[in-house]
């Protein structure tokens, strides 16, 4: 997102008033017209103008010319790392984090999502860090992923932020059966007091985070690690 706010400029003799909030990926190389570029909002005075939110990611980066931001002349291919989002917004409503205000979870396709990997992998990288808040809000989505994943075992390695308390029967199956090596999950368990979590509301109770967490700790074929978060609401001191 990009927000340019309270700009006064001088355009041929006229003052203009403008706040302007877009969502795209990419130059802006398109105007702002709604035949052209989606989830657009700005005001010159007296009028105010919104195209509305595009809820289809795929839709997004088509409409800004490129089809996937790897594609941008503009994008860098000099860090050994690539950082890939494959959906916006988050399911939980954790206090602390502004994803929580975003719903619904709006997702890039599959086959978007193959079509990228298999550019980045053209371009040598072999660190992916996905940017999706809670990789595994969706199972069915996310063993697909995981899927899609594997097929470049050995060639690329996988960062990824999940929910410990969200483990489904199904998604434990797929993650104890992955190459080793392949994924690095990041446990968001941001707090051990119960009622810190409350206060933050965040959805998953404690018990099944740190049950989760166990579980994934128990698996010798991926690097787990767990995030806590200090002076969230109600923390002291000597907490």
């Amino acid at each position: 997102k990009l927000s340019i706010m309270a700009s006064s400029f001088s355009h041929m003799g006229l003052v203009w008033q403008q706040v302007l909030r877009l969502q795209a990926e990419g130059p802006w190389v398109v105007q702002l017209t709604a035949a052209r570029l989606p989830s657009v909002s700005f005001r010159m005075l007296p009028t105010v103008y919104s195209s509305g939110r595009t809820l289809d990611l795929d839709k997004l980066y088509l409409y800004i010319v490129y089809w996937d931001p790897e594609k941008s002349k503009f994008f860098k291919w000099d860090k050994p790392f690539v950082q890939l989002e494959t959906t916006r917004g988050c399911f939980n409503t954790c206090g602390f984090c502004v994803s929580g205000g975003e719903k619904p979870v709006r997702q890039q396709s599959l086959e978007q999502v193959a079509s990228r990997l298999e550019n980045i992998h053209n371009h040598g990288i072999k660190d992916i860090r996905v940017l999706d808040r809670t990789f595994n809000y969706d199972t069915d989505r996310a063993c697909k992923m995981l899927d899609l994943f594997s097929s470049y075992a050995g060639k690329m390695r996988f960062h990824l932020e999940i929910h410990p308390a969200m483990l489904s029967e199904q998604l434990k199956e797929k993650l104890k059966t992955l190459p080793k090596g392949l994924l690095h999950l990041e446990a968001g368990i941001q707090s051990l007091d119960k009622q810190v979590l409350e206060s933050c509301g965040r959805k998953g109770s404690l018990k099944a985070s740190l049950e989760g967490l166990k579980y994934l700790c128990s698996l010798d074929n991926i690097e787990v690690h767990a995030d806590l978060i200090a002076g969230l609401p109600l923390y002291t001191l000597p907490m």
